[in-house]
């Protein structure tokens, strides 16, 4: 049982709508940064940032796989019981600008819930065009000639220009081939670098 204390650093810790979709995301699978940021379509760098508070929290952890590309997985899940506890009764208003406001709050309710419908319709159809792009990404890329991990750092780029050291904690590459790596890719005006910054796409 959490005492007070401890309760209100995991409800603080809960409170980013970010860090609950990746929790609810994690219990599905374990995921690569880059998975993760392109299912929820966040930023690698905001990804990062939100997996090593939950990290620290003991919420998840990680592990490397055969390629050394670091994987998150839930370690101890939250569930939370809220209990509603009836107040004390008052008698209603009956002023008209009250049920004025009221009737507001329900048209606004109906109009807000049918634009998130639409808006989870078109996410989930853009979640899975951006899944058979980086499907074909992998198999044309293997055609031009390309390494697995250039592929890998060219989706990384498609969501947010990275530093280097970003790029290391995203794909947990080693800095010889990672520096070998950018190096190829800038050759052939994949990629291009500005002010410490890799951008995806030539800088011309």
């Amino acid at each position: 049982m959490l005492d007070q204390t401890e309760v209100a650093r995991v409800l603080d810790l809960l409170g980013n709508r970010n860090r609950r979709r990746i929790i609810e995301l994690l219990r599905e699978k374990p995921c690569f940064v880059t998975e993760i940021s392109d299912r929820l379509m966040i930023s690698p760098k905001a990804v990062i940032e939100h997996l090593q508070i939950l990290e620290r929290e003991d919420i998840l952890s990680c592990q490397t796989d055969s390629r050394r590309r670091k994987y998150y997985f839930l370690l101890n899940d939250i569930k939370i019981s809220i209990s509603i506890i009836e107040s004390e009764k008052k008698e209603p208003e009956t002023d008209i600008s009250n049920e004025l406001s009221f009737n507001l709050l329900l048209k606004n309710l109906k109009r807000l819930t049918k634009r998130r419908e639409d808006v989870a319709i078109m996410l989930q159809a853009i979640d899975e065009s951006l899944e058979d792009i980086i499907r074909e990404l992998h198999k044309s890329g293997k055609e031009f000639e390309l390494f697995e991990s250039e592929t890998d750092i060219i989706i990384a780029l498609a969501h947010f220009p990275l530093t280097f050291n970003e790029l290391v904690q995203i794909l947990h590459n080693n800095n010889i081939n990672l520096h070998e790596n950018l190096k190829r890719l800038k050759s052939k005006n994949y990629i291009h670098e500005d002010k410490g910054r890799y951008y995806l796409g030539s800088s011309i």
